[in-house]
């Protein structure tokens, strides 16, 4: 038996002749999900892959921490850029704040934004001094700030249609709806 280390399991023993087989035919041992093992039998579920929502961590920290360092950046984003965009929950609340210390004519920086997350209550939440700190010394300049921001806004157009298309879909699939009503929903 040969011993095949699987991701989320500890070992899965396939029977030698099996994995050459496997590795033959261009199947990475490594991406079963399951074998089940009956004597010589096998029965194989290939795992699907997981897609993730499209999404740019570092472009959205970019941004954070051009926000922090640049008192002129927030006002580069300000105007395309909402909080909703940022895939990671952390950094649309660290982004709102900085949005409402902008719109409030307040001075955006490590201070004021530390006490306006203290204020909302979602300080240690959002990951506090260490994660702050980290965002402001994460870009040596903000002169790219306005691209981040877009990497993000495209990102989040890239999800919503991912969302949407997958209701249509659910819409085309259910036999008491119309093709009407859903290509009209396409449409909107």
């Amino acid at each position: 038996l040969a011993e095949i280390r699987y991701p989320f399991l500890k070992y899965t023993a396939i029977p030698t002749p099996l994995v050459s087989i496997f590795l033959s035919l261009n199947i990475p041992v490594y991406n079963l999900s399951l074998c089940l093992i009956i004597g010589w039998k096998f029965k194989i579920f290939a795992m699907p892959d997981i897609k993730i929502p499209p999404h740019n961590e570092e472009a959205e920290e970019s941004v954070l921490g051009a926000d922090l360092i640049d008192k002129d950046a927030i006002v580069t984003v300000a105007q395309f850029l909402k909080p909703e965009y940022f895939y990671d929950e952390r950094n649309a609340q660290i982004y709102a704040a900085i949005l409402e210390l902008y719109e409030a004519r307040e001075p955006v920086d490590f201070l004021t934004l530390t006490e306006k997350l203290k204020k909302k209550k979602v300080y240690t939440k959002v990951g506090g001094a260490d994660y702050l700190s980290h965002l402001a010394s994460l870009v040596p300049t903000a002169a790219h700030v306005e691209h981040y921001g877009r990497m993000i806004q495209n990102n989040y157009t890239k999800r919503e249609v991912i969302a949407q298309s997958g209701k249509i879909s659910e819409m085309a699939f259910d036999e008491g709806t119309e093709a009407e009503q859903v290509l009209n929903r396409a449409e909107q």
